[in-house]
């Protein structure tokens, strides 16, 4: 299902603490990771992640990563793999 960049954070935000993976394009390369991560009340209080940034503050397993909104690519939230589209 292809979504717009700003339905896909919606998504992300109002996922209520549930895992979810999203596959984007490092910020300073062209290399594409894919993480494992979830949404945080902690990420929700962030001062270093604005919005200006371009960056969503996101919880892993090995602790707080950033993820760059401009180079999502997918997410997958509740088993529905969604393509995000410019």
């Amino acid at each position: 299902m292809n979504i717009s960049l700003k339905t896909a954070l919606e998504l992300i935000r109002n996922s209520n603490g549930r895992f979810f993976t999203v596959g984007f394009t490092k910020r300073h390369s062209i290399e594409f990771r894919q993480m494992n991560c979830q949404y945080s009340k902690e990420a929700k209080t962030n001062k270093k992640a604005k919005k200006d940034d371009g960056l969503l503050l996101v919880e892993t397993r090995y602790g707080y990563r950033y993820v760059n909104i401009s180079g999502l690519r997918w997410i997958k939230l509740d088993g529905n793999i969604y393509n995000i589209t410019s």
